[in-house]
């Protein structure tokens, strides 16, 4: 299995001198948020100005890169008819790139407009199919659970080249359709195959392999599957767990400390605080908002980091260079797929543990 990996906050496609857009090109990108979000969904103003100042650091990057940008940001929230008068403005339809919105029926309003004008749309926060016919070619950064699945089976393929494939699973319907996502990418990448080995709570690892190297993937979200596996990776240190997406939020308090190097929890949303482009990018942050970062933040920045290089390097029509590479930024790992209608994110991070510390692993 073959794939590109390029590293973030380095220049992410080609260099200048190669580039098919004219050096002094003004690009326009919107941002759409609901900055004055009120009632049940007021907590979404306080993501919104976190994702925005993360946009404003891209913004001075690119700007320092020489891209010349000009930023048109619109409040989907100050009332009823903001978003049609967006909409309506004759500058919108001029937009090379789109952020947002974030309310799904907004969303599909905004995916219809993109098709119509051939403006590339984001949906930042969320999973989004756009309509039949609308003919917007969307990108998502974050992904189904199905694909998030693939996702994850993929990427241990090419972790542990030849090491033994286990699927520890029950018969519940999420198990048996993660099964069949595994099964998807083994035909497709691989001529390896995989076991597929039932799970006993009461004794969990009596059908696992006792000292052979294996990767060990869990299909279910069920976190009993956790706590029941600590014996069997103490007495199998060749052995690593690969634990369903939903676990990182709890893997520190369910596993013994003798075993947690040996488990990988797959989580989209990761900043590894020791790498040095994170420290310099929090220090850059505190300097300027006297806090720390959010998730959103750094999720505005990832976004529009990676947006605006392939808007400077290729223009509108950036997906074909942006698809089937793997591109690690601060937060996200970026591997865009093209789907029915939308580009969809097969980049994951793999969270281990060592020294009691999360850590991004390294490939």
């Amino acid at each position: 299995m073959k794939t590109r990996i390029f590293l973030c906050l380095l220049p992410l496609f080609l260099p200048p001198v190669l580039r098919a857009v004219p050096a002094d090109t003004l690009f326009r990108i919107g941002v759409v948020l609901p900055f004055k979000a009120t009632g049940s969904r007021g907590g979404l103003s306080e993501a919104a100005l976190d994702y925005y100042e993360g946009v404003r650091l891209a913004l001075e990057d690119l700007e320092q890169m020489g891209m010349k940008v000009r930023l048109y940001v619109y409040d989907s929230q100050r009332d009823s008819a903001a978003l049609d008068e967006m909409l309506a403005h004759p500058d919108t339809r001029q937009l090379d790139l789109m952020l947002g919105p974030v309310v799904p029926n907004e969303l599909d309003k905004v995916a219809r407009y993109c098709g119509q004008y051939g403006i590339p749309l984001v949906s930042p926060w969320r999973f989004y199919a756009a309509p039949a016919g609308s003919n917007c070619l969307v990108f998502n950064p974050f992904s189904n659970d199905s694909t998030r699945m693939k996702a994850l089976t993929e990427k241990a393929l090419w972790y542990y080249p030849g090491v033994k494939v286990v699927a520890l699973s029950d018969n519940s319907s999420e198990a048996v359709k993660n099964i069949e996502n595994m099964k998807q990418v083994f035909k497709a990448y691989t001529k390896r195959s995989f076991k597929i080995v039932p799970y006993n709570a009461t004794n969990p690892g009596n059908q696992l392999p006792v000292s052979d190297s294996v990767v060990i993937i869990v299909p279910m979200s069920r976190t009993t599957v956790l706590a029941s596996l600590n014996k069997y990776l103490e007495s199998n240190p060749k052995a690593v767990l690969i634990g369903h997406p939903s676990w990182y939020e709890k893997m520190e308090n369910t596993l013994s400390s003798h075993v947690l190097n040996q488990v990988i929890l797959p989580e989209m949303n990761f900043v590894d605080y020791s790498e040095t482009e994170v420290y310099n990018f929090r220090l850059r942050y505190r300097t300027q908002y006297y806090s720390e970062p959010s998730r959103f933040t750094y999720m505005g920045y990832d976004q529009l980091y990676f947006f605006g290089q392939a808007l400077m390097a290729f223009g509108r029509d950036f997906s074909g260079a942006v698809s089937n590479g793997n591109f690690r930024m601060l937060q996200h790992e970026y591997n865009f797929k093209k789907r029915n209608g939308y580009l969809e994110n097969y980049g994951i991070n793999f969270v281990s543990v060592r020294d009691l510390q999360p850590l991004k692993l390294k490939p």
